[in-house]
């Protein structure tokens, strides 16, 4: 991460830094309101400079490229950005965003591969980034809905494959994850998951459960209304309820996460279909045409950055 000022902004600035500082974040926060995408060049910070009054850049590095009154040009990241609203307009980040991934066959199928190459894609590659770049961001909870109730309709085949590689990734992975912090939870009816996955998965979650960078909880064959059924049957079965809602909040598959503030749903749909109906009564809802595989952390900043423009009241 790095800012980059031409030798003119320098000596401007020693002269009268609080005068530049203030053209500095008025201008960044310009852009803010109005992110933009143009791939420039090939420079490691974007591009070279370059006599114009603005450029934009997107990859791995997006910015803006602006002369202030003649003297200054800067580089940033998006991850900078987020950094710089949280600090100077004392907005926070969400602590837990949900994703609903959609949009993996479409992916393998743009690119003329078999269905089960954009799961391996969001399992091997994009999860992992999400998770990584949360963590810089300092965000504690995320959670993927990976298999839901009703995609048992797709077939033993398709199930099947999908156990597949999220077994292989879990299996080949928890070394790693552990050692960054990460701690699993699972969330849905796994008792009709195979037993050689459920296996896997509460032998994570229960050796990750001490980890405290982030928690990553994992959504398997979870629907809501039958989360919200197996709940109401354990409420139902307590004896003596004084605190209705109380109690079935703790029989709730989050008991102990935090309600979502954000929901992304990538690929194009807009509706939850049924994603945590009790938790996301308050939830920020974002929805993007990105197909999850293509939903880089780039992506995610730009969601971050509509969130923070939000005003959550709450129903007040």
């Amino acid at each position: 991460m790095q800012i980059v000022f031409n030798k003119k902004f320098v000596k401007q600035y020693n002269k009268s830094p609080q005068k530049i500082q203030k053209a500095f974040d008025k201008r960044l926060k310009i852009f803010i309101k109005n992110p933009i995408d143009h791939r420039l060049n090939n420079h490691p910070l974007g591009g070279k400079y370059q006599d114009k009054s603005s450029i934009n850049i997107t990859g791995d590095w997006r910015a803006v490229f602006e002369k202030f009154d003649g003297y200054c040009i800067e580089f940033f990241s998006l991850e900078l950005i987020v950094s710089y609203m949280v600090k100077k307009t004392n907005k926070i980040l969400p602590s837990h965003i949900a994703f609903i991934v959609d949009g993996n066959r479409r992916w393998a199928q743009k690119r003329g591969l078999p269905a089960g190459a954009g799961h391996m894609e969001a399992t091997n590659k994009t999860i992992e980034t999400l998770i990584f770049h949360s963590i810089k961001l300092g965000i504690p909870y995320l959670t993927f809905w990976a298999f839901s109730t009703e995609n048992w309709k797709r077939g033993q085949r398709f199930a099947g494959m999908l156990f597949k590689i999220l077994e292989t990734k879990m299996t080949k992975g928890v070394e790693k994850y552990n050692k960054a912090g990460i701690r699993l939870r699972l969330i849905g009816d796994i008792s009709k998951l195979p037993a050689k996955l459920t296996k896997t998965l509460q032998k994570w979650e229960k050796d990750s459960a001490a980890n405290s960078k982030i928690t990553v909880i994992i959504a398997l064959n979870y629907g809501g209304r039958d989360e919200l059924l197996r709940a109401i049957k354990r409420v139902i079965e307590t004896p003596g309820v004084e605190d209705l809602k109380k109690t079935l909040e703790q029989n709730l598959d989050t008991v102990g996460i935090p309600d979502p503030d954000l929901i992304i749903r990538t690929g194009g749909e807009k509706r939850l279909s049924g994603f945590l109906p009790w938790q996301s009564i308050y939830s920020e809802l974002y929805f993007t045409d990105t197909l999850f595989p293509d939903f880089t952390p780039q992506r995610l900043d730009e969601a971050l950055l509509d969130y923070q423009n939000r005003q959550r009241r709450f129903g007040k």
